[in-house]
C-alpha cells in the first residue's frame, strides 16, 4: 500500500504558532506546527509561510477543517498549507498503521547554505576553523569581484553555488570558469558543466522539464505543493535530484531529512543544523545519522509532549 493510501483518523487538531530566531534569516521566523491526534497517536507537520498572518490564517483553518480518512483525498490547493497538512497525516497515519520509512538508520550529507555576502571565503573560514569538512552552499553576489571569487574557489569547499536568478552574463561566466565543476542552481544563462533548478520547480512537470534538460533538481515540498509530490519528484530525479529547506524549524525539517536519507543520501542536501551561529560556533558535521526505523513521517515530537524534536545525531 503506497503512503497515500493508508487510512487516518483524526480526532482532534491542534496548531502551534510561534516565533524563532534563526541566524542568517535577518529576523524572527515565523512557523506554526500542525499536532493531529487519533487513536492515541498524534501526527505533526510544519507549515513554513513566511508572515504571521499567514501562519494566524492557518490555526483559524484548522479549526473547522474536515480531515479526509487518507492523505491522498486530501482537497487543498495552497502549497504551503498542503505540505503541512500532509506531513502531519503522513505521520499520524503510519504510527496508526506502525509503518515507519525504513529499517535502521541513513547517513545524510549537507551542505551548510549561506546567503549573499561580499567575503564569502571569510564567512566560509570562520566555519571551517571549527569545522574543516563542512561543504557549503552559497549564495551568489551579483557584485563578487574576481578577487572574491578567486578566495572561494581556492578553499575547495563549495557543493552548490545558488543564483536565485540573479547577476549578468559575465559575472556567470565568470563563475564558472573558477568553479568548473561545482553545481550551479537557477542560474539566469545556460553554461556549460552541471547545474540545477529550485525556485521555478512548482509541480511535477516542471521536473520533468528539467530533468529532460539535463539539470539537477532541488526538490523542496513546500514549494511543490506536498509531501506525496515531492516523493514522485524525488523519484523521477533519481540521482540527479536533492533535497532544499525553507528554514523549516521542526517537523518540516525533520521529514525532510528523513526522505533526503532515504532517496538521496549522498546529494548535497540544503538541510544543515539552522541552530548554529556560522560566526563563533562548530556546525554538526555532515554527515548526520537520521533514525528511519520510528514509526511515522520523520521522527518529530511536539513541544506540548515530552521529549527533544529531534530525528538526528552527528555521526562520528
Amino acid at each position: 500500500m503506497s503512503l497515500g493510501a493508508l487510512p487516518v483518523d483524526v480526532e482532534s487538531a491542534h496548531v502551534e504558532v510561534r516565533e524563532v530566531f534563526i541566524p542568517g534569516y535577518g529576523a524572527p521566523r515565523p512557523t506554526s506546527v500542525l499536532i493531529l491526534r487519533g487513536r492515541g497517536h498524534a501526527g505533526c507537520g510544519e507549515h513554513v509561510g513566511w508572515t504571521r498572518d499567514v501562519h494566524d490564517a492557518f490555526l483559524a483553518w484548522s479549526k473547522n477543517h474536515v480531515w479526509p480518512r487518507c492523505v491522498r483525498d486530501l482537497a487543498l490547493d495552497e502549497p504551503h498549507r498542503r505540505a503541512a497538512v500532509e506531513g502531519a497525516l503522513l505521520d499520524l497515519a503510519m504510527k496508526q498503521a506502525g509503518r515507519s520509512l525504513s529499517a535502521g538508520s541513513a547517513s545524510l550529507r549537507y551542505a551548510m547554505s549561506f546567503e549573499a555576502t561580499r567575503d564569502p571565503a571569510a564567512r566560509a573560514r570562520a566555519v571551517l576553523l571549527h569545522s574543516p569538512d563542512t561543504r557549503f552552499k552559497v549564495d551568489v553576489h551579483p557584485d563578487w569581484s574576481d578577487a572574491e571569487l578567486a578566495a572561494l574557489a581556492q578553499l575547495g569547499c563549495v557543493d552548490v553555488l545558488d543564483g536565485k536568478g540573479r547577476g549578468d552574463r559575465a559575472l556567470w561566466h565568470r563563475v564558472r570558469d573558477r568553479f568548473p565543476t561545482t553545481m550551479l542552481e537557477d542560474a539566469p544563462v545556460e553554461l556549460p558543466g552541471p547545474r540545477a533548478l529550485d525556485q521555478t520547480l512548482l509541480s511535477l512537470d516542471d521536473v520533468r522539464r528539467a530533468l529532460d534538460d539535463g539539470a539537477w533538481v532541488n526538490v523542496k515540498a513546500p514549494r511543490m505543493g506536498g509531501w506525496l509530490v515531492a516523493l514522485e519528484a524525488l523519484e523521477l530525479g533519481h540521482d540527479r535530484a536533492y533535497v532544499g529547506g525553507m528554514f523549516e524549524v521542526g517537523p518540516g525539517r525533520a521529514q525532510a531529512r528523513a526522505i533526503a536519507a532515504l532517496l538521496c543520501p549522498d546529494a548535497p542536501n540544503d538541510l544543515a543544523p539552522l541552530h548554529v551561529d556560522p560566526t563563533v560556533a562548530a556546525v554538526a558535521p555532515s554527515p548526520l545519522t537520521i533514525a528511519l526505523d520510528r514509526p511515522g513521517f520523520g521522527y518529530f515530537i511536539s513541544s506540548s509532549d515530552t521529549a527533544t524534536p529531534t530525528n538526528e545525531s552527528a555521526q562520528p
